[in-house]
């Protein structure tokens, strides 16, 4: 292969690495910085991440290098090319049990929605555990798997790793589709609000799972074209177009989740520009604290006007009782005069009486 193929190539590759390293770091770094994130759906997404992470860090820039020393005949190649194809089976395998392990759930979501509010993390954290003791041992049998029996280990890896994951991934979806389709006609329209939130990252994991179909099954297909028929010499052109593919897939990913998932898009967002969210924070400071001043102040105008209210009130009891009072006066100096007067008469009847009794 020319340097005239080869480049182009090789800026192709770099472009997609850091676009991995980009965007699946994103993700790695919102599921640790956030909480609200961390739920159980989200520990398959942030596992696949790393994954996707890893062959940008590891097998896109050692293919590079294969490349390079293949064309230049380096006599460690050997090494450095069986390195490179346990790392590039370990994101192989890795994603697509990710992928089953994704499916799984949200079919027991949209399936069996009850049964799967109570799961537990540790029933996610022992799938993921299930996910890596798979993939590891896997990739880590390449080496003596090529050397003992190269052909009868890719095809076996090949169809147990890749087209039986992938037909229990299609069958899932199949019946996550027929579900959601029986709870629209049947279910009730609160049920069909709660099970909303499923709908969508089921149809998530839906393009998820195109999305790996279209950037794996050309790779996988033409590695057992080849196994099964080693007189096939694919050229370096469609080599070179069917990985770009392969390592595509790991950076669409989080271009979905950023397009499907809000809470992801917050996120990102906060991790891309700080300032913003600063100045959002600051806004929101500033508008509590508007809001507080002007519950203080209704408050405090609350407060005057309830004492003045209670002072015009007293201050009309007080004059109405005093009016009470003037109006009642003329009628008490009445009552006294008139128990004056009949004291009065009385002496002056008991004197009379006495004058008499003496001139008799």
């Amino acid at each position: 292969m020319t340097y005239d193929i080869l480049v182009p190539w090789t800026v192709a590759y770099s472009m997609v690495a850091a676009a991995i390293l980009f965007g699946n770091g994103l993700v790695i770094i919102s599921f640790v910085k956030n909480k609200f994130l961390r739920t159980h759906t989200n520990y398959f997404i942030v596992s696949l991440a790393a994954t996707d992470w890893f062959v940008g860090i590891i097998s896109i820039p050692w293919w590079i290098v294969v490349l390079f020393i293949s064309h230049e005949g380096e006599t460690w190649y050997a090494y450095l090319h069986d390195i490179w194809v346990i790392f590039d089976i370990l994101g192989g395998v890795g994603s697509i049990l990710h992928l089953v392990a994704l499916s799984w759930d949200r079919f027991c979501a949209i399936v069996w929605p009850l049964s799967h509010r109570i799961y537990t993390s540790k029933r996610y954290l022992c799938i993921l555990a299930l996910i890596w003791s798979i993939a590891i041992p896997v990739a880590l049998c390449s080496k003596p798997g090529m050397a003992l029996a190269p052909k009868a280990y890719n095809v076996t890896v090949i169809v147990l790793c890749f087209f039986v994951p992938l037909f229990i991934v299609c069958g899932t979806q199949v019946a996550v589709v027929i579900s959601i389709r029986k709870n629209r006609v049947q279910n009730s329209y609160r049920f069909k609000r709660s099970l909303r939130k499923e709908v969508r990252v089921a149809k998530t994991v839906i393009v998820m799972i195109a999305l790996f179909i279209i950037g794996w099954l050309p790779f996988f297909t033409l590695s057992l074209i080849t196994y099964l028929k080693p007189e096939i010499k694919p050229s370096w052109q469609a080599i070179c177009a069917v990985k770009f593919l392969q390592y595509g897939n790991s950076a669409v990913n989080p271009v979905l989740y950023a397009h499907k998932f809000p809470h992801f898009r917050k996120a990102f967002a906060a991790i891309l520009c700080p300032c913003r969210e600063v100045s959002k924070t600051a806004r929101n400071v500033g508008e509590s604290f508007r809001t507080t001043l002007s519950s203080f102040a209704s408050g405090s105008i609350r407060k005057k006007t309830s004492a003045s209210y209670w002072t015009s009130l007293q201050s009309a009891i007080y004059n109405r009782d005093n009016s009470s009072n003037l109006d009642s006066s003329p009628h008490n100096s009445a009552r006294d005069t008139g128990t004056t007067d009949r004291h009065s008469a009385s002496e002056e009847i008991e004197l009379q009486g006495s004058n008499s009794n003496g001139s008799s």
